[in-house]
C-alpha cells in the first residue's frame, strides 16, 4: 500500500513537473493544480497526495508557496537569479544596451 502511495505522489510530482517546465509563469493553488494543471489524469481522488507533493516540493525548492491575502497558498515556479539580476537595477545598464 505504502509503495502504492509512493508511486502515485512520484507520478503527480512529474506531472507537476512538467506542467511548470512547459508553463514556467504558471501559478495556481492546489485546488487550482489539480483542476487545472492535473485535469482527467486520474488524480481527481487524490487531494491528500497532491497537498503531500506540493509540500515536498517546496521543501525541496522546486516550487515556491505565497500565502494570498485570503489564507489560500499559490504555488509557482522559483523565479531564477539569472533572470531577475537585472530587474530594478538602472544603473550602469539600460535594456538592449549593455553596460556603459
Amino acid at each position: 500500500m505504502a509503495r502504492d502511495d509512493a508511486a502515485q505522489r512520484g507520478r503527480i510530482r512529474e506531472a507537476i513537473l512538467q506542467y511548470v517546465h512547459r508553463y514556467p509563469l504558471a501559478a495556481d493553488t492546489a485546488e487550482g493544480i489539480l483542476a487545472c494543471w492535473l485535469p482527467h489524469t486520474g488524480f481527481e481522488d487524490a487531494p491528500d497526495h497532491i497537498a503531500a507533493v506540493l509540500e515536498e516540493m517546496v521543501a525541496n525548492g522546486w516550487l515556491q508557496a505565497r500565502q494570498l491575502p485570503d489564507g489560500n497558498i499559490l504555488f509557482h515556479m522559483p523565479m531564477r537569479c539569472e533572470a531577475t539580476a537585472g530587474l530594478g537595477n538602472t544603473r550602469g545598464s539600460r535594456p538592449g544596451r549593455g553596460k556603459r
